[in-house]
Order: C-alpha cells, then sequence, then structure tokens
C-alpha cells in the first residue's frame, strides 16, 4: 500500500496490489471519504511496475472554496513509477473533470523515485526526490517532467547527506540539505537572465538546537519528512527520538522520545463552525 498526501487536497491514495490493475482510491483519513477511479491498465502495477508515488491536487477554483474541504471537488490524480532498469520514470495524469487518464509520459533519470521522501506542491508543479537526490519535477499544466539538480556549492556529501523538498514562503521550490549536524536551507530563485538558481538562505545547527553532545550524532541524524504549510522538518535521532522543527522561529517540538519512523506525512484537517 502507497499513500502520498497531495497538498492543498490533504486526502490520501491508497493503491491496493491485486494480480489485476486495481482502481486507485482517494480517501481523506478522518472521514474514510472514498472516490474510485480506474486504475490506467497500461500503466502497470506489479512486482516489475511498481508505482513509487501518487499525488492527489484539488483544482477547484469556485470563489469561497476553502481547501481541506475538497471531498466532492475537481481534482488531478498523478502516479509515478520507474523503468525495470531504472534509467526511465513514468507519469500519469487523471483529470476528475473529464473522467480520462492522459498519456503516459517518460523522461530519462539518473536514479529511481526515493519512495520513503515525500513530494510537495509548489506552484503549479509536484517535485519528488531520487534516491540520488536530484529534484524530478512534474509540472501539471504542461504535463511534462524535468529534472533538477542540487546546489553544486552546497557541503552535501553523496550518500551521506539528507535532503528534503520544501516550499518557501515566498511559494518558491526549497531543499534542506542535513549534512552531519548541519542543515542548509536553500531556496530555488529567479536569476538576473531570467533562469533559476539555488541560493543558500539560512545554515542550521541542530546539535546546538536539540542539545546533542559528541560527533558520533552527525551520523544519527535523519530527515524524515516536512510540513511545508507550516515551515517545518522532521528530524529523526537514534537515541533521542523524533523532533518537528520550524525553520523560521527554531521552535522545536517532541513527537516521540522513543520510535522509529522511516517518513513523515503531513495530515491536517478542520471544520467550519455552524452559524448562530
Amino acid at each position: 500500500m502507497h499513500t502520498y498526501e497531495g497538498n492543498p487536497s490533504f486526502s490520501w491514495i491508497r493503491l491496493d496490489h491485486l494480480p489485476a490493475p486495481p482502481p486507485s482510491v482517494r480517501e481523506d483519513p478522518l472521514t474514510r471519504h472514498q472516490r474510485h477511479v480506474p486504475f490506467p491498465p497500461e500503466f502497470g502495477n506489479d512486482e516489475q511496475n511498481l508505482v513509487r508515488h501518487a499525488a492527489v491536487v484539488c483544482t477547484a477554483t469556485d470563489r469561497g472554496h476553502v481547501h481541506g474541504g475538497c471531498h466532492s471537488s475537481p481534482f488531478k490524480l498523478v502516479l509515478l513509477r520507474n523503468s525495470d532498469d531504472r534509467t526511465e520514470v513514468f507519469a500519469c495524469l487523471y483529470d476528475s473533470n473529464t473522467g480520462l487518464w492522459g498519456h503516459i509520459i517518460s523522461r530519462e533519470v539518473t536514479d529511481v523515485v526515493n519512495p520513503l521522501r515525500p513530494g510537495i506542491l509548489v506552484g503549479d508543479a509536484l517535485y519528488w526526490l531520487l534516491l540520488d537526490d536530484t529534484v524530478l519535477e512534474y509540472d501539471l499544466k504542461t504535463d511534462s517532467l524535468d529534472m533538477i539538480e542540487i546546489p553544486k556549492n552546497s557541503h552535501a556529501i553523496p550518500r551521506k547527506s539528507h535532503f528534503q523538498v520544501l516550499r518557501t514562503k515566498r511559494n518558491m521550490l526549497g531543499l534542506a540539505i542535513l549534512t552531519g549536524k548541519i542543515v542548509e536551507l536553500w531556496e530555488r530563485m529567479d536569476y538576473h537572465d531570467g533562469g533559476l538558481t539555488w541560493v543558500l538562505q539560512n545554515t542550521i545547527d541542530l546539535g546546538k538546537l536539540l542539545s546533542l553532545e559528541g560527533d558520533s550524532w552527525g551520523e544519527r541524524l535523519l530527515i524524515r519528512g516536512s510540513d511545508e504549510d507550516n515551515n517545518v522538518i522532521v528530524v529523526h535521532t537514534n537515541e533521542c527520538g523524533v523532533f518537528m522543527v520550524e525553520l523560521k522561529s527554531m521552535w522545536v517540538k517532541s513527537v516521540d522520545d522513543r520510535g522509529y519512523i522511516w517518513c513523515f506525512y503531513p495530515y491536517a484537517n478542520f471544520y467550519m463552525t455552524a452559524d448562530e
């Protein structure tokens, strides 16, 4: 079972692995409200064609619509999988307005999509990390895939640093890079020639922030996810548990002082008070 929360729709996608192509299910984990979508048979979803990630995005544009109560709103659903030889990634887009799946698109990649790193929605694009920490971009408007390299002048160490894609306060793509006990916060910004470039925005010493003593802590810190709506990353330590770190205020909250988590998916819900 694979789940993914595609903000701002606050919904989950469940893909049931069955011998025949199964339906995908859009589900609210609190209300258990479900909407079934026929799985595209040509996309494949077996041991050789495992869906690595799925995202659902609310596309409601009516005035007064509030994201979070999107149970009956129009939406788009994106499925991702890799080729058997790990050299390509495939994507397919479903539009609830038409009830149809689009064409399967593909792009050459340097590694498979990381199933333990949640993606994010920034503007009209979805972003995921590959296992080699390259960023994969899917543009919802153009139905296209692209790749973005990590900042070349970062202090990242291949296969040792930990990465998490973020959405910045300026609604731009961000990237947190944890190397040892130090987190670098990067933002993809407009360059003077009209292109985009990575700009270092801040550096955080998690060792000091979490009061971790000793050099060995650098090998025990892991980023397990983020809550882009609240500018928070989730950090796991082997001995002190799991923490939420607010990246602007440096506010820290202990989530679990004993547990171990592989990944973190934020979920939020709310209700509107009835009129008096």
